[in-house]
């Protein structure tokens, strides 16, 4: 753990949440974590996961995790689940391949019987960068509403 509890928001509410290690940075309504995992498996999930992550009080869980990957095909299989629906439990609500700064990314809003997530995966050379946003279902429209802010705000070095 780099940090924790991190970030005094401004006056609109949000903080400036700059990873340590994982080039990146994104907006968050309130205090976050920031810290990195290194996975040492051999296989496709080889390699190290940097991550910035907020909770609000209602229990909206925002995160980033930059994936960055040993094997040189493993980023690309796991956009390919994404961009085939493969990557999310629950029903899927809403599913878009596009562009984000330029990257192939995918957006994607699921749900089950007691929770939502809305998700961007971006792909970036040999890596990954998620965004989530995981709330149950009972704070759907707080979750809405940081929406724009958080997903617009993404900033990272390729």
């Amino acid at each position: 753990m780099h940090r924790s509890g991190v970030g005094q928001p401004d006056s609109t509410g949000w903080t400036d949440a700059n990873s340590t290690e994982g080039k990146f940075s994104v907006r968050l309504p309130g205090p976050f974590d920031d810290f990195t995992v290194k996975n040492s498996d051999e296989g496709l999930e080889a390699g190290q996961f940097f991550v910035i992550r907020s909770v609000t009080p209602e229990g909206v869980r925002l995160s980033v995790t930059r994936a960055s990957y040993d094997n040189p095909g493993s980023a690309e299989h796991y956009f390919n689940n994404w961009q085939t629906g493969g990557a999310l439990r629950g029903k899927e609500e809403g599913h878009r391949v596009t562009k984000y700064r330029g990257f192939d990314a995918v957006e994607i809003s699921a749900s089950d019987d007691s929770s939502l997530i809305y998700a961007r995966t971006i792909l970036v050379k040999r890596n990954l960068l998620l965004q989530t946003i995981e709330s149950p279902l009972s704070q759907r429209a707080a979750a809405e509403q940081l929406k724009a802010t958080f997903f617009q705000s993404l900033s990272f070095e390729p």
